[in-house]
């Protein structure tokens, strides 16, 4: 299969339109348990673009959705993440922080927190772009990062590998 083409890319990582894919159960999920639950994470279904895939991992607090992180990806190893670096370098931050500065610019805007939690919300979450990277021939599949829009303004990728890196409102 093709891999599709980026919106935009940064070094080795790439910015790509996500679509997301709910589980066929997450319809039944009872909500009103889910808006009295102190803390919760729950699978909400697929993250899928460039050419990747992951299950995407809400975390409910107070009724509202306050977290959004990929959990695992399909074609991934258990092993994949120990192989790979865990701290990203500054080559990688200047990346990540390039791609921040132009969805602020270009107006692919990221998922803004925190969602009521609701049926609607749980089923037709618009993830917006997708950063993956870095994208090497010889590691397949690559890291896969979603970017929030945190409720104090901050943008800040979450992903599969890796700490979370954030930019604030003056990128």
């Amino acid at each position: 299969m093709k891999r599709p083409r980026p919106i935009a890319t940064f070094g080795k990582l790439e910015l790509h339109h996500a679509t997301f894919q709910a589980f066929e159960s997450t319809k039944y999920l009872n909500i009103n348990a889910l808006k009295k639950v102190p803390v919760a994470k729950i699978e909400l279904g697929s993250i899928v673009g460039g050419g990747v895939e992951a299950t995407l991992v809400a975390t409910i607090q107070g009724g509202k959705i306050t977290r959004l992180s990929p959990a695992r990806c399909r074609g991934c190893s258990e092993n994949d993440h120990k192989n790979r670096k865990t701290g990203p370098n500054a080559a990688l931050k200047k990346s990540v922080h390039a791609a921040l500065a132009y969805m602020k610019e270009n107006s692919p805007n990221p998922v803004k927190l925190p969602i009521p939690v609701t049926a609607k919300a749980l089923l037709g979450i618009e993830i917006g772009p997708i950063i993956i990277g870095p994208v090497i021939i010889d590691i397949w599949p690559p890291n896969i990062c979603i970017v929030l829009d945190e409720p104090d303004g901050s943008w800040c990728t979450y992903c599969l590998w890796g700490p979370t890196l954030c930019g604030g409102g003056q990128l």
